[in-house]
């Protein structure tokens, strides 16, 4: 599980665990699993993090960041 903390507009919108966090990059997407890599990215518009299997909730922002070292992400996010 990954324990993941969104921030939205300075504000602590979720946190929990969650088995995966799925966010729009410039890169493209990108699915951050348990024991990822450590990793940094500009994310352009949306996340999606699942919960339990089957269940998930998506966010909608305008832009923001994520970052992941070993189980912990941090989504941090703003809507204009």
């Amino acid at each position: 599980m990954i324990n993941l903390i969104v921030m939205l507009d300075a504000k602590k919108k979720f946190e929990g665990d969650v088995m995966s966090v799925e966010v729009q990059t410039e890169d493209g997407i990108a699915k951050l699993l348990p024991d990822h890599q450590p990793y940094l990215a500009k994310v352009l518009s949306y996340a999606k993090y699942e919960i339990s299997a089957g269940e998930q909730t998506k966010l909608e922002f305008s832009h923001g960041f994520v970052y992941i070292k070993g189980n912990t992400c941090f989504l941090i996010c703003s809507i204009d």
